[in-house]
């Protein structure tokens, strides 16, 4: 199964450093953990990594059903996304995914924006050979949603850090 440790550190990688950019509408940022979402964690202080750390495995990785995934890849990708975007965003982003990329003979898997163990059992039977299209077409509706957002700021890092980091 994957591992949690792994997905954290990868994603802290690009999350991890404190910003409060006048243009981002999450606030003041640390650990990619934002002021608007968590209040309670700014209050009189930043948040500390272990409180970021807490808030990404019970928030996002539990609720993304990352534990139950085979693939660290796809742990790897669906969590950094639903970190960026939102689980709801991220869930229907991979759902999308598969069902763009599947053969004929395998079921549709409907977007709703929830990973459950349908998704799950379909995201755990993707081959090796089909995590690279499954990449692919997630990297390509992030684009698409970071073009529509039109937050000039931010489309660099977006960009270079996300699409191409992962």
């Amino acid at each position: 199964m994957a591992n949690f440790d792994i997905a954290f550190n990868r994603t802290l990688k690009l999350e991890g450093k404190y910003s409060n950019h006048a243009a981002d509408p999450g606030g003041e940022t640390i650990y990619g953990i934002t002021k608007r979402d968590y209040p309670e964690l700014f209050k009189n202080k930043l948040p500390t990594l272990e409180e970021a750390k807490e808030v990404y495995l019970t928030k996002y990785w539990t609720l993304l059903g990352c534990e139950h995934l085979i693939s660290q890849n796809i742990a790897n990708e669906l969590f950094d996304t639903g970190v960026n975007m939102g689980v709801g965003t991220a869930a229907k982003f991979a759902q999308q995914s598969y069902n763009r990329l599947k053969p004929a003979d395998w079921s549709v898997l409907l977007t709703d924006g929830s990973i459950g163990p349908v998704s799950v059992r379909a995201f755990n039977n993707l081959s090796k050979n089909y995590e690279a299209a499954f990449f692919n077409y997630m990297n390509y509706l992030q684009a698409a949603r970071y073009d529509s957002l039109h937050m000039d700021d931010f489309l660099r890092g977006w960009f270079g850090n996300r699409i191409q980091a992962i």
